[in-house]
């Protein structure tokens, strides 16, 4: 019982840290924390066993740059969609739990959406698709 208390007093911490925002992913409302500090961005989602159906975390970047992501510390399965300045999903990559191989995206972009594995093909939602 105080493992679970503690855990959760930790992804209580982890959380207030991110601002929580609401998307559109294609026409799929998601709930996001957003990343877009240094700090935020090398924390991610490690650490959390549980993410929701309909939420994710977008991680932006100041510039259109190659992304790298891995997932050490990371005991859910997640998929990636790599977006550019756009807004546009460029591609979509399913993520292995704890995983220290690094997955890049093939092009430029501005921004990344973690969600739970398997939401994107549950939405429908596609390369082509935009962020908004």
């Amino acid at each position: 019982m105080r493992e679970k208390l503690l855990r959760e007093y930790v992804r209580r911490i982890i959380t207030e840290q991110y601002t929580v925002q609401d998307i559109l992913v294609g026409q799929t409302a998601c709930s996001v924390e957003i990343a877009d500090t240094d700090n935020t961005r090398a924390q991610g989602m490690m650490g959390r066993r549980d993410i929701p159906d309909g939420t994710g975390m977008l991680f932006v970047y100041p510039q259109s740059m190659y992304l790298s992501f891995w997932m050490k510390n990371t005991p859910s399965p997640l998929s990636i969609a790599f977006i550019d300045e756009t807004g546009k999903i460029i591609e979509i990559v399913d993520l292995k739990p704890f995983s220290e191989r690094s997955i890049k995206s093939s092009s430029p972009c501005r921004a990344a959406l973690e969600v739970p594995q398997g939401w994107f093909g549950k939405n429908r939602i596609v390369p082509g698709d935009f962020i908004s």
